[in-house]
């Protein structure tokens, strides 16, 4: 029923009516139902005197000490105040503001025109759709609903509509599902179940906890409750427990995922005396056990210098400096560790028998047999002054010559190439010798022969190897 002159306002419960700015509001009921009856503004009449800056706007006729203040808020067709407003008169002009129990919804440039009845909906129960066990608390625009004290809110999308009321779960053990190891903690929607102090929580389901509780052990105050290593160090977990090797072992349990089960400790053998390295060795401590090495000014004669050297150490003993060497006086002789060799002195030349294996024995001088001597092919010529020379037969040929006539037939001596021919074992190497032929048993292996002087005749390999205990 607003005016045609006025502007319909819809509101929440019902609607508003209010006239348009250039309309004055003349309803019966100004205050409970404005906008029924709108006006034309009147033109306000030409002002006799308006204050400004000076009073020489009056007119000519009026004196300027006549000039009067207009208050448009005596005059209701001056002002366009909202009829539940405030008109507060300004020199210059006037300003209006909604009384109080009014909602000021005019635009922010012309306040006061349109003043809207604030309305309480939580007074009446018809305005407002709280829930019946919810409080409705009013506000300037429109209404909130809280639900009561013991009383949960089923819509959160709009509260206060659904308050149902909360029950206490863990006040009877038959309203909850906790084990009887666990505290029973009532929330606003529902309970929570933790497993008390001492107890484990081994409920089947992550999502309900506390549901089954397991008393803790400690399986390292008891070792029948463990598995661990007597010298392993025992942790106990929250759920288990832990073992681990002490720092000088290691670790050899049979399956990594649980380790600290079987621990080898390592035993210094070089300081506690249980190894078997010779007195002219160094004993040197490892993980697994020990090795064993000829000192300096030793040689390792050991039986197995492969896998047990160390055991066996001779002193090495300078034949050159003891004179214990066969050299040519026109040799030197060279310290070796295992011997010496020797090379005969610039200005002579080397005619020893055996070149390969024993040079420098014989030395003689750059002179040349007889081109007309009568030694073998196969044998070496050494003048030994005007015509006079001598015949050696060389390595591997055999001297069958007269003996006043060496070097004259020498045969080569092939007792190594037929196996027939030789009594050497087949783990042996055979050297021809001037003088038939001898052996010698091959790296790695060991000689077993009966008699000293048939070496290589029997040569076995040697015993295994027991580790020391450790």
């Amino acid at each position: 029923d607003c005016h045609e002159n006025a502007i319909c306002q819809d509101l929440t419960q019902s609607y508003t009516c209010h006239c348009k700015p250039e309309f004055i509001d003349q309803s019966p009921n100004r205050v409970a139902l404005p906008g029924r009856l709108c006006i034309p503004r009147p033109t306000p009449p030409p002002a006799e005197c308006r204050i400004d800056a000076s009073a020489s706007s009056c007119k000519q006729e009026l004196n300027e000490n006549s000039c009067t203040v207009i208050n448009e808020c005596d005059f209701p067709q001056l002002n366009d105040c909202h009829p539940s407003a405030d008109c507060i008169d300004e020199p210059t002009s006037y300003t209006c503001r909604c009384k109080q129990g009014f909602k000021d919804i005019s635009s922010s440039d012309k306040p006061g025109r349109i003043c809207q009845p604030h309305i309480d909906e939580c007074k009446l129960p018809h305005l407002n759709d709280c829930h019946q066990n919810a409080v409705c608390i009013d506000k300037e625009d429109g209404y909130e609903c809280k639900c009561n004290h013991g009383y949960m809110d089923r819509k959160p999308e709009r509260p206060g509509r659904l308050c149902k009321k909360m029950i206490d779960e863990c006040a009877r053990t038959e309203l909850n599902s906790c084990d009887k190891n666990a505290n029973c903690i009532d929330e606003e929607d529902g309970y929570r179940c933790e497993c008390k102090n001492g107890f484990l929580d081994v409920s089947p389901s992550p999502t309900f906890r506390g549901r089954a509780c397991r008393a803790l052990i400690n399986e390292c105050s008891d070792p029948k409750l463990n598995d661990c290593d007597k010298t392993a160090k025992c942790t106990d977990t929250t759920d288990s427990y832990q073992c681990e090797c002490p720092p000088d072992s290691k670790d050899i349990s049979p399956n990594p995922a649980f380790p600290g089960r079987v621990c080898l400790v390592f035993e210094n053998e070089c300081l506690t005396g249980k190894h078997d390295c010779d007195p002219n060795a160094i004993c040197r401590d490892n993980e697994q056990s020990f090795t064993c090495e000829c000192a300096h000014g030793f040689t390792d004669r050991s039986p197995n210098r492969l896998n047990r050297p160390g055991r066996v150490c001779v002193e090495l003993i300078d034949e050159c400096t003891s004179g214990r060497h066969t050299c040519s006086a026109q040799a030197e002789c060279r310290d070796l560790e295992e011997g010496y060799t020797c090379e005969c002195k610039d200005g002579f030349i080397d005619r020893s028998p055996n070149l390969l294996t024993q040079p420098g024995r014989v030395c003689g001088t750059p002179e040349v047999c007889p081109s007309n001597h009568e030694c073998s092919s196969a044998a070496v010529c050494e003048p030994l002054g005007g015509n006079k020379y001598e015949c050696t037969c060389i390595q591997g040929y055999v001297d069958q010559s007269p003996s006043d006539k060496k070097g004259r037939i020498c045969v080569r001596n092939s007792a190594c190439r037929d196996p027939r021919l030789n009594n050497c074992s087949r783990n042996a190497i055979c050297y021809d010798e001037p003088k038939g032929y001898r052996c010698e048993c091959a790296h790695g292996f060991v000689d077993r022969s009966a008699d000293g002087t048939q070496n290589g005749y029997v040569c076995e390999p040697p015993a295994p190897v027991t580790p020391p205990p450790s």
